[in-house]
Order: structure tokens, then C-alpha cells, then sequence
């Protein structure tokens, strides 16, 4: 039986115990300005692979050997299994002992003195015996053997540094206790300790090929290289812009190789030229991101498509965020060095145009972004390949949804500026009597928007006591969980104004286009870890459902808003995956409301329509892992009662529950949970400061992921028919689709008919048939609830603005 990560970090503690000796705990340093109690070493002393941490923590303090805690369960992880760590490297740590901490928080420039007091020890370590690699985990592990204080892991890691201290090198690595407080990735730690075994191994270092860039503007050369390009099989594709409105900036270049070793960019001269090339049918064209290059190469004439893109291969092995750019990626695998630098002497900041780079530099560093994308590609496709899940996800899913999410950009969808002005002075006012209301009880003024004032409001002031020792946030679950005095609630108020006032009012209003009226959100396939879409500038998924904001979006004239919507379909989908009979009986049924039904269980038959509230709000919250405190704060009735009603849900649908927890015990488990369409939720790092929200996502991760790509199927099906009538998609959100349609009654009523009829149809493709998915349509000239049950319905005034008290 191989043993656990957990076993192998207290092998050495467990081993000293059974011979009945103490660990071995080095001398105290010279100068060392914490001298608290020494950690020593542990591991093969010549072997030629040593990986050195920070410092040791609470756990490798008491036991004398280092990582034996949680961060060395993690590292340990990281090994393959038929691997006996400590029989590879040795392991040390850049300080042997444990660094006091100031409130809580390391103290830097100590952290540096200590590292330098220590290195002597350290570097006797590693001379115990020849090392070809050096594992050199966080900031000051590598820092301190570079000799560099301000070094920076999470720009430098994976990379391999030539140093004296090993003869291959150095890999920096982020520390797993980083990993254990959400810095970092996992599946990239997991990457950089391998490569470490590898090399110290004798295995090769990664290779990229640099390519060769050849600079095309004469119009017989372009046509002749188009008429060779068309008989490849693969072709990479790149652009440069001037910036990032799809609708203003101009290409400046396009890059386009069909091996890595040579890369054509064509300039503006020829462009022209290449729109044969695109529109053969032969190549399959590989993007990185390319979604946002087509929306150039299109409104230029250039039918571009999106064949393969690296950025979605990347994104279909791992859901996490921030590790999907192209420079990420090939440094991952294939260890190209940072190439950014060559550009950032002309534009130093984000909004600079790309114009003001020389042709000559530009055009090289297109030409890496191509042959780096046609490097990772081969490997990335394999990889997806070898999975049948991952093949179907993005085969199915994720390639289409770039086409579909294409139109949807460009379409944009319509703001009304009066609107926007009239609800810009609601929530000013609100806001404003929030923190005026706060003022006068205390006497003195403040500022809401810090912190630090608050929680000294809050915790010494008013002496409220936070649930945890020590914990002085002011964070909106935090405050949800205070004694709901009038102060909190107001503090609560202001913070609902503020948000609402600066990213959902006039956050909107500095991207509305001024031609157009219209904004032109950027929507993300790899915005999350569940599957559902993103989207930025402005964030379209995220607009509360308040019809007052939802509001400020119109059809424009002489078209209406058609909502489609899935009708409790997170609900559905549980009753779909878990077979359980009640929640099958209800939604196979013309006349029964699960509403209706757990009011019933909770309350009797003569519940009230506040009793049917609270049954529906345990019914949409139960996947979200909704608790008994949180129901009891909602409804001001006690945690007891809470407490029951949550109960009440889980016996009146024993089956479905029994899903729920054993999707919740899947973090526990290191279960990876897929979906049928190919989504995964893979939980890597678990630790005791983490494992209740991964638990809560693990239980709502099928039902959230299943409903997003239900939809997103829809549209992907819908969208050229709709086209075809003069009909666009202009937002997607979860679990509905926002259509802007001509004002024509047939046409509205056929559309309707159409959407609904699809959206209803996707889930028994995929074989989720046990119970129906139903669809709903609203109609309205703005989206928000208030306006859409009825077309006709005249604009609700303003709610009145009630005093802050």
C-alpha cells in the first residue's frame, strides 16, 4: 500500500520515535534576530535533488524536522506515488527556526537579516554532497540563494536559474504554505517538484524553439506564401493592435507560422490578400484567446475562425484561474523565458498603444507569441486528447461557445443614460444618508470605506465581539454575523449603496459607447472554476437581480428584451443526478410547486405566503450549502428554527441529500467530480482553513456547471438561426438568455416559441431525462423583472427614499 502524503511528511518523526532518539537540532545563527528554537534537516544527505523552504512553522517546531505539518503534506503530494521523497532529496530550510510574527504578519526586513544570519548553515548543507538541482521554495529560500531580497516567486517560479550551488540549477517554487492560503497553483507546484526530480535525475531541461521571423509586404510574396499556407494542417495565427476596442484600434500585424522554427507577419499592405487563406477550409487555425482576434480580423474583412485555441486546452485541464496566459503557459512547458521585457520600454503602462513600438521589435515579438502557441499547442491537444471528458468539453463546448460569445460581444446591448442619471442620485442619496445616519450616533466623522476605521468602530468602541479570536474583519459575511445593532445595519446599507453606486451605476456609465449608447462586455469561457461565464467591462453576469439596475439596459428602438430562462433548473438537475423520488415526482407533474410542497412538510397545510418564503428559500439556497444560521438572519426567527427547516428539506428528500454529501465529502476524498458534459472540479489543496468553502462547491458545482452549459448550448444553437431574422443574443446569463428582437408580434411570439422550445430540449440530449427542464419567457423595452411580465406595463417609479435610521 503506497503511502499517504501525510504519512510520508511524519515518516522521519515517526521513525526517531520508534528508535527512541530526538531529532538533531542545528546551533543557533550569529546575528539572527529571532534565535527561537531550531528545526534541523531530513532526507538523503547526498542526494543530488535538495529542496529548501522558508522556515519552519508551529508543527515542524515541536517535532523537530521540517515539513511534517500541513505545508509538508502538500509537498509531499506533489511526488509521484512510487517515489519515496526522502530517499531523493534532502530537505532544509532557509531559516532552522520558526520567525515571531508582528499582529500577525512577518516582518520583511527581519525575514531578510534572518535569512542572511542563517545562509552559512545552508550553504554547508548543500555542500554536504554534489547537488544538480535546488528546489528553492518561496520568496526568501530563492532570494537568499540568488542573493536578491525583492525576489518574486510567483514571477520567477518554474523557471530553472544557473547558479555554483547546483550544477544544473536553481527551480524556485511557491512555498505550499502559500498554496494552503489560496496563493498559487497546485497543478503548477506539482509541475515545478517534478521537473526538480526529473533534472536531478539527468533529465533534459525544457526546450522552445525560437523562431525565425520573416516580415511579408510585398503583394506577390503574400499571395504566393497564402497559396502554400492553405495546403498545411495547422496553422498558428496572432495579431497586434494598437489597443483593445475592437471597434477603434487597427491591426498592425498578423503573425501566422505553420512550423515553430518560422513565423510570416504580414503587414497592413497585404492583408487583404489573406482573406483566401481563411477562407479555406484546409487549415485548422490555432488562437491563443481567439475570440478577441477575430472580432479585429472580422470587421476587417478577414472571415478568421477559431479552430483549436491553447488558452481553452489550458483551461479544460485546469479550472482554476490566472494560469491560462500565453507567457504562463510556455514558460510552464516549455521553459520560455520571459519575453514581455522586449516591449515594455514603449509601453509602460497597460493603456499604452502598441503603435508606439518600432515595426522592428513588434513584429519579433509577435512572431514568439505565434510559434510559442504552436509549441504548446501539440502538447496541450494531446493532453485533452487522451481524456474523453476533456475531448468533449472542448470539442462541444468550449470552441463553439467562442463563435457564439463573438456575436454576443459585438452585438453589444443597449444603455438608457436618462435612466442611468436618475438612479445615479437614488443610490448617491442612499449612500450618503448611510454614512450621515452613522455620523450621528457617534459623534465624530468617519470613513466607511476603511477598514481599519470600521473595525475600530466596530471591535473597540463598541466592543462587539467577532465569532473567531482575533478576527477584526469587516468583510460582508463578518458583519452579516454581528449583533444586528442600528450601527452594523447601517454600515450594511452604506455598503450596499456604495456597491451599487460605483460599480453598477457609474461604473457602467464609463463604458458606454458614445456612438452607440450600447456597452460591449468581454465575456471570459475561463472565467471560473464551475463552468458559468464571466464577463468585464462591464461585469454583465453579475448585475443584481434589483430591477432598478437590471433597468438601465433597453432594447433599442423599434425592438424588445425576450428573456428566456430555466425554470428552478439547479433544483432539477439535483432531482436528475440523485433519482430521488420526491423531487422526481414533483417535476414530472402539470400541478405540483416544490414551494408548495416543502411548505406543507414544514409548516401544514395552512401555511402563509411568509411561510412559503422561507420553504423557497431553502429549496434555491439547500445546493449552496444554506445553513441554519443564515435562514434564521434572513427571516428573524432563531437559529433553531433555522436549523430545522434545513433538516426538513434533507427528510422530505433523503435521496437528493445523500447526493449532496457525498459531493460535499469529494474535498475530503480528493474526488474529482465531472459532469456529463465534461466540466471537472478537481480539489487539490485542502486544508482546514479552506475545507468548509470547498465543501459548499463541490455540492453546488454539478448543479451550477450543468445549468450554465445547458444554456450555453442553447445559444450556441439558437444563435445563427436567430441571426438569420435579424435577431441577436446580447447576454447570457447562468441560466437564461437575453435576446433583443424586432418589435413585430409574429416575430416575438415565433422567437419565444424557438428559444424555449431549444433551451428545453438540450438536457435530455446529453441524457439528463429523468425529469423535464423547463423554460420560461418574459417580454419587456428594459430587463429587470419589474418590466418584463407585461410589454405594455408603464416604467415603476422610484421606490421613496426612506430614512436611513
Amino acid at each position: 500500500m503506497m503511502a499517504s502524503p501525510k504519512d510520508r511528511a511524519l515518516a522521519p518523526v515517526r521513525a526517531a520515535k520508534k528508535r527512541g532518539t530526538k531529532p538533531r537540532r542545528p546551533k543557533g545563527c550569529v546575528g539572527c534576530p529571532f534565535r527561537g528554537i531550531k528545526v534541523g534537516n531530513r532526507g538523503k544527505v547526498s542526494a543530488p535533488m535538495m529542496s529548501i523552504g522558508e522556515s519552519p512553522g508551529g508543527q515542524e517546531r515541536a517535532k523537530g524536522f521540517p515539513l511534517v505539518g500541513p505545508s509538508g503534506e502538500i509537498y509531499y503530494s506533489a511526488f509521484p506515488k512510487d517515489v519515496d521523497p526522502d530517499k531523493v532529496a534532502y530537505v532544509s530550510n532557509a531559516l532552522c527556526c520558526m520567525p515571531r510574527k508582528s499582529a500577525g504578519v512577518k516582518d520583511q526586513a527581519k525575514m531578510w537579516r534572518a535569512t542572511m544570519a542563517c545562509q552559512s548553515r545552508l550553504l554547508k548543507d548543500i555542500k554536504k554532497a554534489p547537488r544538480k538541482i535546488i528546489l528553492a521554495m518561496g520568496n526568501f529560500a530563492a532570494g537568499g540563494l540568488l542573493g536578491n531580497p525583492n525576489f518574486k516567486i510567483t514571477q520567477e517560479r518554474g523557471k530553472l536559474i544557473p547558479s555554483p550551488l547546483a550544477s544544473v540549477g536553481i527551480i524556485p517554487a511557491v512555498h505550499p504554505a502559500a498554496l494552503l492560503r489560496g496563493t498559487g497553483n497546485y497543478r503548477q507546484f506539482v509541475a515545478d517538484v517534478r521537473y526538480a526530480l526529473h533534472l536531478s535525475q539527468g533529465g533534459d531541461t525544457k526546450k522552445f524553439v525560437k523562431a525565425k521571423v520573416h516580415t511579408v509586404s510585398d503583394p506577390g510574396c503574400a499571395k504566393s506564401l497564402v497559396k502554400f499556407l492553405k495546403t498545411q494542417l495547422y496553422l498558428a495565427a496572432d495579431i497586434e493592435s494598437t489597443g483593445l476596442n475592437k471597434r477603434r484600434d487597427r491591426i498592425l500585424c498578423i503573425g501566422i507560422t505553420y512550423k515553430p522554427e518560422i513565423v510570416f507577419i504580414f503587414t497592413p499592405k497585404v492583408f487583404k490578400y489573406l482573406k483566401p487563406l481563411f477562407e479555406s477550409k484546409t487549415p485548422r487555425f490555432i488562437w491563443q484567446n481567439g475570440k478577441f482576434d477575430l472580432g479585429f480580423l472580422r470587421r476587417d474583412g478577414l472571415p478568421a475562425r477559431v479552430d483549436e485555441d491553447t488558452m481553452l486546452l489550458s483551461y479544460a485541464l485546469d479550472e482554476s484561474g490566472g494560469i491560462h496566459g500565453l507567457e504562463q503557459i510556455s514558460s510552464d512547458l516549455l521553459g520560455a523565458p520571459d519575453y514581455k521585457h522586449m516591449v515594455k520600454r514603449w509601453v509602460p503602462k497597460k493603456s499604452d498603444s502598441y503603435d508606439l513600438i518600432p515595426k522592428k521589435v513588434l513584429y519579433e515579438y509577435c512572431g514568439i507569441d505565434v510559434s510559442l502557441t504552436l509549441q504548446n499547442f501539440h502538447i496541450l491537444r494531446q493532453w485533452v486528447r487522451e481524456d474523453p471528458a476533456l475531448e468533449k468539453l472542448y470539442t462541444k463546448i468550449l470552441i463553439p461557445a467562442s463563435e457564439l460569445l463573438y456575436h454576443v460581444e459585438k452585438a453589444g446591448i443597449q444603455v438608457d443614460l436618462e435612466h442611468i442619471e436618475k438612479i445615479e442620485r437614488y443610490y448617491r442619496i442612499k449612500r450618503d444618508a448611510a454614512h450621515w445616519y452613522v455620523e450621528r450616533i457617534i459623534e465624530r466623522p468617519i470613513n466607511l470605506n476603511s477598514p481599519d476605521q470600521v473595525a475600530k468602530l466596530l471591535y473597540d468602541d463598541m466592543g462587539l465581539k467577532p465569532k473567531r479570536r482575533g478576527e477584526r474583519s469587516t468583510a460582508k459575511e463578518i458583519l452579516e454575523k454581528l449583533p444586528q445593532n442600528r450601527i452594523v445595519k447601517a454600515i450594511r446599507r452604506y455598503r450596499k449603496a456604495a456597491k451599487a453606486y460605483s460599480t453598477y451605476v457609474t461604473g457602467i456609465y464609463k463604458v458606454v459607447d458614445p456612438e452607440t449608447g450600447r456597452v460591449y462586455a468581454t465575456f471570459k469561457i475561463h472565467g471560473t472554476r464551475t463552468g458559468r461565464l464571466s464577463s468585464a467591462e462591464p461585469n454583465l453576469q453579475n448585475i443584481p437581480r434589483e430591477s432598478l439596475l437590471r433597468g438601465m439596459f433597453v432594447a433599442r428602438p423599434g425592438y424588445k428584451l425576450i428573456e428566456v430562462d430555466l425554470n428552478q433548473a439547479e433544483l432539477r438537475s439535483l432531482a436528475c443526478l440523485s433519482n430521488d423520488p420526491g423531487l422526481i415526482d414533483i417535476y414530472t407533474s402539470t400541478n405540483r410547486s416544490i414551494h408548495d410542497e416543502l411548505a406543507i412538510y414544514l409548516f401544514g397545510k395552512d401555511f402563509d405566503h411568509e411561510d412559503k418564503m422561507k420553504a423557497k428559500m431553502v429549496n434555491f439556497g439547500i445546493v449552496y450549502g444554506r445553513e441554519g444560521p443564515s435562514i434564521a438572519e434572513q427571516f428573524g426567527i432563531s437559529v433553531k428554527e433555522g436549523w430545522r427547516m434545513v433538516h426538513g428539506w434533507f427528510e422530505r428528500f433523503p435521496i437528493a441529500h445523500q447526493l449532496i454529501k457525498a459531493c460535499r465529502r469529494c474535498p475530503r476524498q480528493n474526488k474529482t467530480l465531472t459532469t456529463t458534459f465534461g466540466r471537472k472540479k478537481r480539489h487539490r489543496i485542502v486544508a482546514k482553513s479552506n475545507l468548509k468553502t470547498l465543501m459548499n462547491e463541490a455540492a453546488n458545482f454539478p448543479h451550477q456547471s450543468i445549468v450554465s452549459d445547458i444554456t450555453l448550448l442553447a445559444a450556441i444553437r439558437l444563435r445563427p438561426i436567430l441571426q438569420a431574422i435579424g435577431v441577436e443574443i446580447v447576454n447570457l446569463i447562468h441560466d437564461s438568455i437575453l435576446i433583443e428582437c424586432p418589435n413585430d408580434p409574429a416575430t416575438i411570439d415565433a422567437v419565444k416559441k424557438l428559444v424555449i422550445g431549444v433551451m428545453e430540449s438540450i438536457a435530455p440530449k446529453w441524457g439528463l431525462n429523468r425529469v423535464p427542464f423547463k423554460a420560461e419567457a418574459k417580454i419587456g423595452d428594459r430587463w429587470g423583472e419589474d418590466y418584463m411580465e407585461d410589454a405594455t406595463r408603464p416604467e415603476p417609479p422610484l421606490p421613496p427614499l426612506k430614512e436611513a435610521a
